[in-house]
């Protein structure tokens, strides 16, 4: 039943980076169905075997902040869009201890970091489907169906350092081999597609990935580099071919606008939430009441989550971050690099992007975490079981990491 359950988690990786693309009247996104799919099958397996992972700091750090966002109900200026936003964070709760529970090896956090990459492909097809039918989302930006440019944008960002770290620091075996082919590719198609969005957030947040790749460049073979050279040298090359003009004088003000410190109109929105927050600074004005309040989306995590839960809710989610970077410089030097870019890039994001409630942003967080603990057991352990966690087998890949 566990194997079952481990599958489903890699399907819901599989489905978060399209989730909007397909909504069930009465039921929801993909994503949310998956999700129902996977706490029965987790459920079922957690009471047959009575096992539950211990948790590390970082999950009391992720509990306390959803209780802290449960208990801002009693102040809420708006009861009713805190009740709607708790019944996602308890949803997101759920989620991290799922994919904590059974993410348990190494062959299970590579699958799920190469679900994730797949799953990109599939919104990447529809975006482009979308831009080659001429729907934009607003004139000179595409996005793909069902979802804000800007978000997609950073959802597909999201997945280059893991991209990355798949195509060149996996060996895998000859009949996965093509997998390194798919790595490879997502990252011309996931950089075009960011500038097919148009979001200038989402290309300043792509920073820390490409500095991750230039870096590693080091570590890679001649031939290796060779082959990222050509798949640099592709997706320039296509640029003014493949991005219409409109889109690219857009992506051309992206330095005027933070010279200006207007971030494409942001400043104004993040004057009224100073404003919010003043009111109540430190239990805030309710979980998930900025945008009913201010009528517009804060655009920022953390000026969001300050005015909504205060200075005490801002500490938190501060305190969880510390213990996702910990967890992650603790780990080898590449998985180190790999997922401190990961969550540089959620960090830039979220300056301009209100993705406290979006399930991508756990994901990352928890996949850092399982990281970390995987490294931990293996310097526990005596060395010839760690070389197991170096070299994991399964019926279904053979892989090895190099460090």
């Amino acid at each position: 039943m566990r194997t079952i359950a481990v599958w489903v988690a890699l399907l819901l990786v599989f489905v978060l980076p399209w989730e909007n693309m397909i909504t069930i009247p009465g039921l929801g996104t993909a994503s949310r169905i998956v999700g129902l799919l996977l706490v029965g099958v987790w459920l079922a397996s957690t009471i047959t075997t009575g096992n539950f992972r211990r948790p590390r700091p970082f999950h009391l750090a992720v509990y306390a902040f959803f209780l802290w966002n449960g208990l801002s109900y009693y102040w809420s200026v708006s009861p009713e869009e805190t009740l709607d936003r708790l019944r996602t964070y308890v949803q997101l709760m759920v989620l991290v201890a799922i994919l904590w529970d059974l993410l348990r090896t190494p062959q299970n956090l590579v699958a799920a970091m190469q679900a994730y990459v797949l799953g990109g492909f599939v919104s990447i097809a529809n975006l482009v489907l979308n831009y080659r039918t001429a729907t934009a989302e607003i004139t000179g930006r595409y996005a793909a169906s069902n979802f804000n440019a800007n978000d997609i944008g950073l959802i597909l960002a999201l997945g280059l350092p893991m991209a990355w770290y798949l195509a060149n620091f996996v060996r895998w075996a000859p009949r996965w081999r093509f997998l390194q082919l798919v790595n490879y590719a997502y990252l011309p198609a996931t950089l075009l597609a960011i500038l097919l969005t148009g979001s200038r957030g989402t290309l300043v947040a792509s920073l820390p990935a490409l500095g991750f790749i230039v870096l590693s460049l080091i570590r890679l073979s001649p031939r290796s580099r060779m082959v990222a050279l050509a798949v640099l040298l592709v997706g320039v090359t296509l640029i003014p071919f493949v991005i219409p003009p409109d889109t690219l004088e857009r992506i051309a003000t992206t330095g005027d606008s933070i010279a200006q410190g207007d971030f494409g109109g942001r400043r104004e929105i993040w004057a009224i939430g100073y404003k919010l927050f003043a009111q109540s600074p430190l239990i805030g004005i309710g979980s998930g009441t900025f945008s009913e309040t201010a009528g517009r989306s804060a655009h920022n995590v953390y000026l969001s989550v300050i005015t909504d839960v205060g200075l005490i809710g801002l500490g938190l989610l501060l305190l969880l971050i510390v213990f996702a970077l910990g967890d992650a410089i603790q780990q080898p030097l590449w998985w180190a690099l790999m997922w401190l870019s990961t969550l540089m890039v959620l960090g830039l994001g979220s300056m301009v992007h209100t993705w406290e409630q979006r399930k991508q942003s756990w994901l990352m967080l928890t996949l850092v975490v399982i990281g970390a603990e995987l490294w931990a057991r293996r310097k526990q352990r005596p060395v010839a079981e760690a070389r197991n966690l170096e070299s994991p087998t399964n019926n279904h890949q053979q892989l090895t990491t190099n460090h």
